[in-house]
């Protein structure tokens, strides 16, 4: 999540499967950035309180980063309605992307199989390994699902990672500005 830029500055950026969903470049000198793990811990429980939020709001968290080219997220298409009777019929729930919960419980919960948060000194992962992820954030021409991402980062979010990372910096004394 985090990156240098060509001016030693610190880059924050957040992608899924080649899309850009956050790019910011804040003025602060990377050379005097030692750890950021302990950051890194509040950045991924926003984003499984952001997570929370999809599931939720089926989709519909408002407006995405710029930098993302969405816009506005808008509820996920809805469900085939033979397929929607057959889950229901079978125990499952009606709630789109909710089948077992699996995938939901892996981006909200730490611990959970699937479940992704790996914290580095100057980066972070975050996500899931849960296979069909990928293939409702980025449908391939094959499958004849509608694109439902999971993972879908709002405006809001994105301000708040930038509020914890530069929070973090000052407070430890790793927030040496650099030239803008």
């Amino acid at each position: 999540m985090a990156a240098v830029n060509s001016a030693g500055r610190l880059g924050l950026s957040f992608e899924i499967q080649g899309v850009p969903q956050m790019n910011r470049v804040l003025g602060v000198k990377i050379a005097a950035i030692r750890d950021m793990r302990p950051a890194w811990k509040s950045v991924a429980d926003l984003l499984r309180k952001n997570e929370f939020a999809v599931f939720n709001k089926q989709g519909a968290v408002g407006d995405a980063a710029p930098e993302s080219g969405v816009g506005t997220w808008t509820e996920w298409a809805p469900l085939n309605e033979v397929y929607k009777k057959r889950k229901v019929a079978q125990g499952y729930s009606s709630k789109i992307m909710i089948r077992t919960g699996a995938l939901q419980a892996s981006l909200i919960f730490p611990n959970r199989p699937g479940s992704v948060f790996g914290p580095h000194p100057l980066w972070m992962e975050y996500g899931t390994t849960i296979p069909y992820a990928a293939v409702h954030q980025k449908p391939s021409p094959t499958n004849k699902l509608p694109k439902r991402e999971p993972l879908r980062i709002s405006k809001e979010t994105v301000r708040g990672i930038v509020r914890i990372i530069s929070k973090y910096l000052s407070d430890t004394g790793q927030k040496e500005r650099a030239n803008l």
